[in-house]
């Protein structure tokens, strides 16, 4: 072999070898521990919690450690986020990623990169975040990294329920019912002065697509769940097969419970349409207890001062602690994700790791009064008090993949309103709202 054939063998050999190299690090994918160029770009995040807040607890670290977070963010409203992202991916001027709620993953998730679990270990998403984050989750991997968890929690009126000579909020449904006619101010024509609970009504019960949704998860209904890229509706099935539990369908159950709060003719009734929204109705004293969101608790505490009011869990069943139970809430999951478009996925995938990581998911759970997402946070606990309670409800939170929150909301008050004007009976209704989420979902 003369000395130019071996030259040649000597770049061939060399050529593969860089190709090969040059392979592991394109197709290493997110999670790669190279030093590349994009570790060192800001990245653009687009989302939905307040500027001011989030920018405080990134400056706050880069203060103490200059350029950690390589982050410029933009606050966006939920209800032009997706609008505004379509409009920069057809400009081809997108962001690097997004910080969103649950509830606007399903429609949008073909817009994301989908993190796999090569990338990050599935066992290592499951021991490290709760279980409501699994709704970003696939069988492949995961479109989002769950960051914050805003658990429904109940807010209750110590004054009333002081004067009433009872000590602790109610721990289960029974015992809200038992003390409707005790804290509850009802003339003899149904007038309500004061209310136990604001619930049975759509119109003025903030939330009431989620604690509709809270009830049917207590109930053990199946929900919508993911079958590959697609969504299956389960919500008139029952997860239980313990006679004692199952019910065949629990999400009538859920609305025959619900609507009874607003029916004068019931025991439980506590509510109706013509007192102001429940947010309003409660931080003006008016209400003994007000379900709510954790992350309502420094606009209560804005609007009335003077108001003196504590954080519980939500309500459960009487049977909740039983064995084959389901102590449930729900909760909007804000999660980070990864534009399919973004230049930069490594390097959003970077700062994803920095902001979950212990001490910075802790400061922005704090910042925004909610939960932290990560288990070993929620399992050492929190010695405040309303903080405490949030962050247990993050355990047992539950949240599933909505379709449409505004179509599905719109269906859902209708629904309602049918069932309490006598229109339908709560099994049709149920099943009318089964049909219009089946054919949602084919869209």
């Amino acid at each position: 072999m003369d000395s130019r054939t071996s030259i040649v063998q000597i770049i061939v050999l060399g050529v593969f070898i860089f190709l090969g190299i040059l392979g592991v690090v394109v197709f290493a994918g997110f999670g790669s521990a190279g030093k590349n160029s994009a570790q060192d770009v800001t990245i653009n995040l687009w989302g939905v919690l307040p500027k001011d807040s989030f920018a405080a607890v990134i400056e706050s670290f880069n203060l103490n450690n200059p350029g950690y977070f390589k982050i410029n963010y933009t606050e966006k409203s939920l209800s032009t986020i997706e609008s505004d992202l379509n409009e920069a991916i057809i400009d081809k001027n997108p962001p690097d990623a997004l910080l969103i709620p649950e509830n606007i993953l399903f429609r949008n998730q073909k817009k994301l990169s989908l993190i796999s679990w090569s990338a990050l270990p599935e066992r290592e998403f499951l021991d490290t975040f709760v279980e409501s984050g699994e709704v970003f989750k696939t069988s492949e991997g995961t479109y989002g990294i769950p960051f914050l968890i805003d658990p429904i929690v109940m807010y209750w009126n110590r004054d009333v329920f002081s004067s009433a000579s009872k000590a602790l909020p109610p721990k289960t449904w029974d015992d809200v019912i038992g003390l409707i006619p005790v804290l509850s101010k009802i003339s003899e024509d149904k007038k309500i002065s004061r209310s136990m609970i604001p619930l049975g009504e759509f119109q003025n019960v903030s939330h009431a697509k989620e604690i509709i949704f809270a009830l049917a998860h207590q109930a053990g209904s199946k929900m919508l769940v993911r079958d590959k890229e697609q969504l299956s509706n389960q919500l008139l099935s029952s997860i239980y097969n313990d006679a004692a539990f199952s019910q065949d369908n629990p999400f009538e159950i859920v609305l025959n419970f619900f609507t009874q709060f607003s029916d004068p003719t019931k025991p439980a009734y506590s509510w109706n349409r013509s007192l102001e929204n429940s947010g309003i109705y409660f931080s003006k004293g008016n209400s003994a207890t007000y379900l709510g969101f954790a992350s309502e608790l420094p606009g209560l505490r804005a609007k009335n001062p003077n108001l003196n009011f504590d954080v519980a869990e939500i309500p459960q069943s009487k049977n909740a602690d039983l064995a084959g139970g389901r102590k449930a809430t729900f909760a909007h999951v804000y999660s980070l994700v990864i534009v399919g478009d973004s230049p930069y996925k490594q390097a959003s995938y970077n700062e994803f790791m920095k902001l979950t990581s212990p001490e910075v998911s802790e400061r922005f759970a704090q910042k925004f009064s909610v939960a932290p997402s990560r288990r070993d946070l929620l399992a050492r606990g929190s010695n405040r008090a309303s903080e405490a309670t949030v962050w247990n409800s993050a355990l047992f939170a539950k949240s599933f993949l909505d379709p449409d929150p505004f179509v599905v909301s719109s269906y859902l008050k209708d629904m309602v309103e049918s069932i309490i004007t006598g229109k339908v009976s709560s099994e049709e209704a149920t099943q009318i709202f089964s049909r219009e989420i089946d054919e949602l979902i084919r869209k």
